[in-house]
């Protein structure tokens, strides 16, 4: 398996462990959990809040870089810099790209798991 940006399932397993269940829980809970996570940054947006925009970006890109979805983390990074210099319309642009990679890890998962 080459290293893949959307999921670069070889580096979890060396940074993590070779558990493949524990770390296939870990990724589907991670995708499950990611409509609702992109929902609520859009709405923090629409609220206007900068700073919970930096918070939940952060919150994002954390997990995602943890779980070496090292594109989605890149995206997210994207969103939070945007967040902390308070140009919302660029977190609100980045969004459906966000959405985009989010379809294109849950079906990496979806792979590893066969």
């Amino acid at each position: 398996m080459t290293e893949d940006p959307t999921l670069d399932f070889e580096d979890l397993v060396h940074r993590i462990g070779s558990d493949k269940e524990f770390l296939l829980g870990l990724l589907n809970e991670f995708v499950t959990g990611l409509p609702g996570d992109l929902a609520e940054l859009e709405q923090i947006v629409a609220g206007g809040d900068a700073e919970a925009v930096v918070f939940k970006a952060h919150s994002i890109k954390g997990n995602a870089a943890n779980l070496s979805a090292k594109e989605f983390a890149r995206l997210a990074l994207i969103a939070e810099m945007a967040g902390k210099e308070g140009k919302l319309g660029e977190v609100e642009a980045v969004i459906p790209a966000l959405r985009e990679e989010a379809g294109r890890l849950k079906q990496a998962v979806a792979e590893v798991t066969q």
